[in-house]
């Protein structure tokens, strides 16, 4: 499939904003955009339209990522972007209808275009996007809302299919809700996805740093980092701990900088004053 610039702009009049879960501030943010889209602009946003919706389908960890040619401009940062998701959520929504996925269940994915706008707002302070490449694999149809989790049904480079986890912002990691998204993640991946089978759930993050089990030990974050078995290299998890825990993109920042108004982050902002850094690990579960 092939979108011009005027099928970008009629998909954007019929885009379905409901279900982007967008805070108030962010639909004036994407009408704004729709109403000063030129005509340049929108065969950029065309041509990245086009890329996500051939790109429907993919089962990639990381999928292609169209946004790279789309110039910054005037306007909020990740403009352009925006409006090629925006554009093609539907695509997104009926693709995965079609497989047999309950409303709820297939716009849950692109629901999280509305929750990486919030995070941007607060972290940079200005509205706007900078995680599109992330949102590509949500727009591959592959990364799914189940309960707490989020969950991405991929082929991992070395570990082949996988029902790879994703925490977001303020999920809970109450044991009982993992243990039930990962349930239901396992039937509906059967259900949707059967071509993709597979008993491993796959995790990397800074969250199964095995530290916080000894830092914070009864806590749901060290309970959560307790089930995964280590699978791969460790690479250094400071600038995933500065953006998801201290809200910056200022990975520069010295740890006496760091605020100490929580149990975690006063853990954190002490280890890295005495020169320990934390890790992102990745790790598995079996079924």
């Amino acid at each position: 499939m092939t979108i011009d610039a005027a099928g970008v702009r009629d998909r954007l009049e019929r885009a379905p904003i409901a279900l982007l879960a967008l805070a108030p501030e962010d639909r004036a943010l994407v009408a704004d955009a729709i109403a000063t889209l030129d005509d340049a602009d929108a065969r950029g946003v065309a041509a990245a339209a086009t890329a996500l919706v051939d790109g429907l389908g993919c089962g990639d960890e990381e999928p292609r990522h169209p946004f790279a040619s789309l110039p910054e401009g005037p306007g909020a940062p990740g403009r352009l972007a925006i409006l090629a998701l925006v554009a093609t959520a539907a695509d997104v929504v009926a693709w995965l209808r079609a497989r047999g996925a309950d409303e709820a269940t297939a716009s849950s994915g692109v629901a999280d275009l509305g929750a990486q706008l919030r995070v941007h707002r607060r972290v940079v302070g200005v509205g706007g996007l900078d995680t599109q490449d992330w949102l590509a694999l949500a727009w591959s149809g592959a990364l799914l809302r189940h309960g707490a989790l989020q969950v991405a049904h991929v082929r991992h480079p070395r570990l082949g299919w996988v029902r790879s986890v994703h925490i977001p912002a303020g999920a809970s990691l109450d044991p009982d809700a993992i243990d039930a998204s990962l349930a239901a993640s396992a039937l509906v991946g059967e259900r949707l996805f059967p071509e993709r089978a597979t008993t491993t759930w796959h995790c990397r993050s800074w969250m199964l740093d095995p530290w916080l089990v000894d830092a914070l030990p009864g806590t749901r974050l060290a309970a959560f980092a307790a089930r995964w078995t280590h699978a791969g290299a460790d690479v250094d998890g400071w600038e995933d701990v500065a953006y998801f825990v201290f809200g910056t993109r200022d990975a520069t920042l010295d740890a006496s900088a760091l605020p100490h108004d929580s149990t975690l982050r006063r853990a954190l902002a002490e280890r890295m004053g005495r020169g320990s850094r934390p890790i992102v690990r990745e790790g598995t579960l079996q079924a």
